[in-house]
């Protein structure tokens, strides 16, 4: 019978021994080791590459002043920056609309639509939906072809929708929306709605109680929220080739320019290296003003 007991409590203690909750350090090793590969190939060799051709190469002063002594250049950097703030700003106005209509409707039909336009144009590719606002947008397209047709405008007055920077804006804006309205969705979750009511039972206005109450409360979500969709957007490159065409020079289109027309890497890895710098310091800035911690619970 003792020698029964001793079994049975060296299988439980073996057991026990057999499963814990946290993960040992070997499986830990080995689980984190293909993203670490990853990420040391695609991104830490790569910006060590480039900085070394941007900024350690032979010549590479020489470059970096021949490269902000370029008006050419300096209009790309200032119609991207441009461009993407004004980007930004529209996305987080209309996902700010969107995220708090989602937070306070009751209706089932109004969530369903304002989750299927911002969803189902974020599941279909980049390329569909830059042709379906060329189509749009066009000459003859939708929105002339409904102008012309409810006479507002006639055959001969049809508005350049195309190829221009608005086009560009539109199309940007419509992509970074879903970018824009699921963190805002986040951020306006944890905001209780009685501090909204108790501020309009107090004589508040309802836009009063929001700016007054709710946007302070969401400002750390607000202010990640923006610097993704900054970020994000100052990337761009299909969106103002296909749209904008000429009129709206991209930095990407100029990195893509400088490598495979003009066969120059300096000057390409300067151009990349400034849009890496420039994004790395937006993130400083917002992670400085929000904290780290708050970033990540408004990003969810």
């Amino acid at each position: 019978m003792a020698l029964d007991s001793s079994a049975v409590a060296k299988r439980n203690k073996s057991r026990s021994r057999a499963w814990r909750p946290e993960i040992g350090a070997l499986p830990s090793l080995l689980l984190v080791l293909p993203f670490a590969a990853m990420l040391a190939f695609f991104v830490v060799y790569p910006f060590i590459r480039l900085t070394q051709i941007a900024v350690f190469s032979e010549g590479a002063l020489q470059n970096l002043v021949d490269f902000f002594s370029d008006s050419s250049n300096l209009v790309v950097l200032r119609t991207t920056y441009v461009i993407s703030a004004i980007v930004t700003v529209l996305a987080i106005l209309f996902g700010g609309v969107l995220a708090w209509t989602l937070k306070t409707t009751r209706s089932a039909t109004v969530r369903f639509i304002i989750l299927a336009s911002v969803l189902v144009p974020f599941w279909m590719g980049t390329m569909i939906k830059l042709y379906a606002w060329t189509v749009i947008l066009q000459t003859n397209g939708l929105v002339n072809n409904f102008l012309v047709a409810t006479g507002i405008l006639s055959d001969k007055t049809r508005l350049a929708l195309l190829y221009n920077e608005l086009a560009v804006v539109i199309g940007m804006v419509s992509q970074m929306l879903p970018f824009a309205v699921l963190p805002l969705v986040v951020a306006f979750s944890s905001i209780d709605l009685d501090i909204v009511r108790a501020a309009e039972g107090l004589g508040a206005a309802r836009l009063r109680a929001i700016v007054s109450i709710v946007i302070p409360l969401a400002i750390p979500g607000i202010l990640a929220t923006t610097m993704l969709v900054f970020v994000l957007s100052t990337g761009f490159f299909l969106t103002p080739v296909i749209l904008g065409g000429i009129t709206s020079p991209f930095t990407a289109s100029l990195i893509y320019q400088n490598v495979f027309t003009f066969f120059d890497l300096n000057a390409a890895a300067i151009t990349a290296l400034v849009l890496v710098v420039s994004a790395s310091i937006v993130i400083l800035l917002a992670f400085k003003i929000v904290g780290a911690d708050r970033i990540r619970k408004a990003l969810g």
